[in-house]
């Protein structure tokens, strides 16, 4: 006999637990079904001898994610970080133009860059983000930024931002607003992203939903008045309202034919965004003065978290490195690591003396759907099935990357709340 309960969840990433916490504190019984072993997604932290490394660079930008938590008192423990930057263009290292002081030393720009660079970032706030959203960001740049070495920087600025390097399909709103964010100053969690995690899960069961693990849902349909899930166990559960906080090719296959049908309408061909990280435990930092750095003419980007977050042992240093993917074929997985590793060589010499231990991920996703005009990111209303929710990282106007999966998990956690109150 199928297990009933008002709401029931699939998926155990950022968005589904935000959601299962949303319905749960609504006062609904609520289920949540993750099929791996450990909550999470792509938020989860591996411990290495005491450096807590995240799945790349992980930092919550000052935007609607971060606002929400703090709303719901949600945030874990972080730490701001006080940037000590550099870029590399063409082989020569300068300073990154982060604050008035760094501005006025940097040799990356001459004086009259400097001038219209400093009038774009004061414009921001007054960005047409609508016509923004028809356009690239390749578009975007050559419509509003004439002079090509400071359109070169702020492209390195918007990919650095999305996590994406093909700047000729990504639409250019998406950075914008990411950028804008980022002006109110970015957040690393202490102990790793695994810490907001445990978070999300101790509120969910605190307010009484039952989160399970391992358990992998096989199939999905819809009854008089509600939905049935079934497990690749055999076992079913029954709900009013199914949020399904998986990515899209997991939703998909899960989905009733029609609203499957609906969606894939929606979303068309999508292509995830990857990227490479090279994860790099060092004794000591070689050179305090860098904690930061930014490939200018290379898509390539630098951070030591650890400078302010409580990720390595005391005087070591945890070191992220990001290789953002353009879109076409790229180079081999090896090459990749040596353009990253002489990156560090310029910015951290003696690094290599120092490594504990490295660790190199080719290809990770980091976003589920690329942002491209013209593109809408799907909302639960495309499915046409009521009681059937989506939430996740590609749903939804709102924000990008975390913040997306939490403000979508969110809505869906009180539409289901809602709805399973009538049912």
């Amino acid at each position: 006999m199928a297990q009933k309960t008002d709401v029931i969840v699939i998926g155990g990433g950022l968005a589904g637990l935000m959601a299962a916490v949303t319905a749960a504190r609504a006062g609904r019984s609520t289920l949540l079904l993750e099929r791996g072993e450990a909550f999470g997604g792509h938020a989860q932290t591996q411990d290495w001898k005491g450096f807590q490394l995240n799945l790349g660079g992980h930092a919550l930008y000052k935007g609607p994610g971060y606002a929400l938590l703090r709303e719901l008192d949600l945030l874990p423990e972080g730490a701001e970080p006080k940037p000590r930057g550099r870029t590399l263009r063409e082989g020569r290292l300068d300073l990154l133009p982060a604050g008035p002081l760094s501005m006025l030393a940097t040799g990356l720009l001459g004086w009259r860059e400097k001038g219209a660079f400093l009038s774009l970032m004061a414009g921001l706030p007054r960005v047409d983000l609508q016509e923004a959203a028809g356009l690239t960001c390749r578009q975007w740049l050559e419509r509003h930024v004439s002079d090509p070495r400071l359109r070169q920087l702020l492209g390195a600025l918007l990919r650095t931002n999305a996590y994406e390097g093909d700047l000729s399909r990504l639409r250019a709103s998406t950075p914008l607003r990411r950028l804008l964010d980022s002006q109110k100053g970015v957040f690393y969690i202490h102990g790793g992203w695994a810490r907001l995690v445990a978070r999300l899960a101790g509120a969910a069961e605190a307010a009484g939903a039952v989160l399970k693990r391992g358990q992998a849902a096989a199939g999905l349909e819809t009854l008089g008045g509600g939905h049935r899930v079934r497990m690749g166990s055999g076992e079913t559960f029954e709900a009013s309202e199914v949020i399904l906080a998986l990515p899209p090719a997991e939703t998909l296959k899960l989905l009733p034919t029609p609203a499957a049908a609906r969606l894939r309408a929606v979303l068309g061909d999508p292509r995830p965004v990857t990227v490479s990280c090279l994860d790099l435990c060092l004794s000591r930092l070689p050179d305090h003065s860098v904690n930061l750095g930014l490939g200018i003419d290379e898509p390539v980007f630098m951070v030591v978290q650890s400078e302010v977050a409580r990720l390595a042992p005391e005087g070591a240093a945890l070191v992220h490195l990001v290789r953002y993917h353009e879109g076409r074929p790229g180079e081999e997985p090896a090459a990749m690591r040596a353009h990253m590793e002489a990156f560090m060589d310029r910015l951290q010499p003696g690094w290599r003396e120092v490594l504990l231990h490295a660790r190199f991920l080719p290809s990770i996703q980091a976003a589920s759907v690329l942002d491209e005009p013209g593109r809408q990111r799907p909302v639960s209303e495309d499915l046409g099935a009521p009681g059937l929710h989506l939430a996740g990282d590609w749903v939804g106007e709102v924000g990008w990357l975390a913040d997306v999966s939490l403000v979508s998990g969110h809505r869906a956690g009180l539409a289901a709340a809602a709805l399973a109150a009538c049912a």
